[in-house]
């Protein structure tokens, strides 16, 4: 898995978790 997919899925995880 390359680190930018890593970082983006990470980043979306981290969206959904707020709203």
């Amino acid at each position: 898995m390359d680190p930018i997919i890593f970082r983006t899925f990470k980043k979306l995880l981290l969206e959904s978790v707020r709203i």
